[in-house]
């Protein structure tokens, strides 16, 4: 729902302190009307700034009009459902899952058959929690009210708890 609410208007910049450049954050409205500012990487922009174009729009956000949908339809520049948004993604997870099975990855192809677009929210508080980024700062990314919520992406397991140290040790090995 924040990803088909989003619009050009909602995205604004500012300098970087102390450096050269600036950051790029979009203005999410998420459950209960909250609203919070979720970064934009160079990345992230330089592929929004292509689809632009390829949708027939100025690459440059300032030559767009505000209310614009980042995501389309494919035939206008229209909103996306909700729904259809959720197909469309279910639709490449699927063929994505398809190839993982042909490759012999049979486990990494049920994961995949399963993912849905809440999972890529999930995939993404994990990978940070995983990283080493501070909970509060995944509660803030992700909107939630509590930072228990924020916990279910962050706990560690096992599998986590294998590749931190297998991480640190390649790390530690390259060192010497």
């Amino acid at each position: 729902s924040e990803l088909v609410d989003a619009r050009i208007g909602r995205l604004y910049s500012k300098p970087l302190p102390g450096q050269l450049g600036q950051r790029w954050m979009l203005k999410v409205l998420g459950k209960g009307g909250k609203v919070r500012a979720v970064p934009m990487s160079d990345e992230v922009m330089a592929a929004l700034q292509s689809y632009l174009l390829s949708r027939g729009l100025p690459g440059a956000l300032s030559e767009n009009d505000g209310s614009t949908p980042l995501i389309s339809k494919l035939t206008a520049n229209e909103r996306l459902s909700e729904s259809a948004l959720y197909k469309i993604l279910r639709s490449l997870f699927l063929q994505v899952a398809e190839a993982l099975r042909a490759q012999g990855l049979q486990e990494d192809a049920g994961s995949m058959q399963k993912a849905s677009t809440h999972w890529i929210r999930h995939s993404r508080g994990s990978h940070l929690g995983l990283a080493g980024v501070a909970p509060s700062l995944i509660q803030q990314l992700l909107g939630h009210s509590s930072l228990a919520t924020t916990g279910i992406y962050t706990q560690s397991s096992e599998e986590s708890l294998y590749l931190a140290l297998d991480s640190m040790d390649k790390q530690t090995a390259s060192a010497h």
